[in-house]
């Protein structure tokens, strides 16, 4: 692998892995390797779908005192957050929702390097005080 052009710290990464478990570097980790030099629109689906089925081993899972995340899905290149608000709060207020999201995922270098390279990220919210087609979509972080 040193051969090839990867870096000691990657290459240790990979061999410190016991053989009974599997390392999945990150998109970032790839990029920097040059291991990935772009992403074509089926390996990004792929990437997001391999994603939502690691996040799916542990849900549904507890975010906060009034949301759960349910699940998680795909749509092409989207991720779809599967959440739900488990106690009344009134009303939620999704433009508040949207610039909370917009700056979480576009301040994760991972998440944004998937939306700078195509991807995109669906929160889906249902439950107490939520509007019908609750949703939030971050497809560009230009406006984060």
């Amino acid at each position: 692998m040193r051969k090839a052009g990867l870096s000691r710290t990657f290459v240790d990464r990979a061999m410190a892995t016991p053989s009974e478990d599997m390392w999945y570097p990150t998109y970032q980790q790839l990029r920097e390797e040059n291991i990935v030099t772009g992403t074509k629109r089926e390996d990004m689906a792929e990437l997001q779908r391999i994603s939502a089925e690691e996040v799916n081993k542990n849900t549904p899972q507890t975010v906060d005192d009034i949301t759960r995340l349910v699940s998680v899905t795909t749509r092409d290149v989207t991720v779809i957050y599967h959440m739900e608000i488990t106690e009344p709060i009134g009303y939620l207020d999704m433009g508040i929702m949207n610039a909370s999201l917009l700056k979480s995922v576009c301040g994760n270098k991972d998440m944004r390097l998937i939306v700078d390279e195509g991807g995109a990220y669906e929160y889906c919210y249902s439950g107490y005080g939520v509007p019908n087609n609750a949703k939030v979509v971050i497809d560009n972080c230009s406006r984060a």
